[in-house]
C-alpha cells in the first residue's frame, strides 16, 4: 500500500515538473529576449524621446518595427543591391566574414528563409563509424579545395550544428556518395536538432 502510494506521488511529481519545466523555461526565455530588446535604445541619449519611453516590450515592439522596414528596404531592387554590397564588405573581413556568414544563414534558416542557404538535409557518418547525425549541404566545395585533395567525385560543403544551440557547430567537406538525403525541411531539421529528436516528425507536413 505504501509503495503504491509512494509511485502514485512521485508519478504525479514527474507529470507536474514535465509540464511545469518547460512552461517555465519558456516564460524565462521570452522574458530575457524581451529584456535584451528593452535596452537595446539604452545606447540613445536621453534627451531623445523615445529612449525616456519605458515599458515592458517597448524595445521588442521597435526592433520588429525596424525589422519590417529594413524587410521593405532590402526586398526591393536598390536595397537588394545596398545589402548585397554591404554584405560583400562585410565577407572580405577575416574572421568577422566567416562568423556573419555562419550566423545569417542560421538566422535565415530558422526563420523560414534559408532553403537557398541550408540546400538539403542529408544525414552524415559522425562522430564514428554507424553512427550518424544531421546536418546541412551549404554548396558544393570548392574546385580548388577538391583539387588540393586529388579528388574527382563531387564533394560537398557540409554545417553539422549541436544540440541544442544550432548556431554552434561543425563545416567539413564529404563525397556526395557519402551522405544520405533524408526528405524533411531546413525547418523541421532545426526543430529536430534543437529537441534533441524528441520532435514528433510524423505530425508535420512534407
Amino acid at each position: 500500500m505504501l509503495d503504491n502510494l509512494k509511485q502514485a506521488v512521485l508519478k504525479n511529481v514527474l507529470t507536474g515538473l514535465s509540464v511545469l519545466i518547460p512552461l517555465y523555461l519558456t516564460i524565462y526565455i521570452l522574458s530575457s529576449i524581451v529584456g535584451v530588446f528593452d535596452h537595446v535604445f539604452d545606447v540613445m541619449p536621453q534627451s531623445y524621446s523615445i529612449s525616456r519611453i519605458r515599458f515592458p516590450g517597448f524595445g521588442l515592439i521597435l526592433v520588429l518595427l525596424l525589422a519590417t522596414l529594413v524587410g521593405l528596404i532590402v526586398r526591393n531592387l536598390i536595397g537588394r543591391n545596398v545589402f548585397r554590397f554591404l554584405n560583400g564588405l562585410i565577407e572580405r573581413v577575416p574572421v568577422v566574414a566567416s562568423i556573419y556568414s555562419l550566423l545569417r544563414q542560421v538566422s535565415e534558416a530558422m526563420l523560414g528563409q534559408g532553403e537557398k542557404s541550408f540546400s538539403r538535409v542529408v544525414l552524415v557518418e559522425w562522430p564514428r563509424r554507424d553512427s550518424w547525425s544531421m546536418a546541412f549541404v551549404t554548396a558544393d566545395s570548392q574546385e580548388q579545395l577538391v583539387q588540393a585533395l586529388g579528388k574527382k567525385d563531387r564533394w560537398l560543403n557540409i554545417f553539422l550544428p549541436t544540440t541544442p544551440n544550432p548556431t554552434s557547430g561543425f563545416y567539413f567537406m564529404v563525397p556526395e556518395s557519402d551522405v544520405v538525403d533524408i526528405q524533411i525541411s531546413v525547418d523541421q531539421a532545426f526543430k529536430l536538432i534543437i529537441s534533441a529528436g524528441a520532435f514528433p516528425l510524423e505530425h508535420q507536413k512534407p
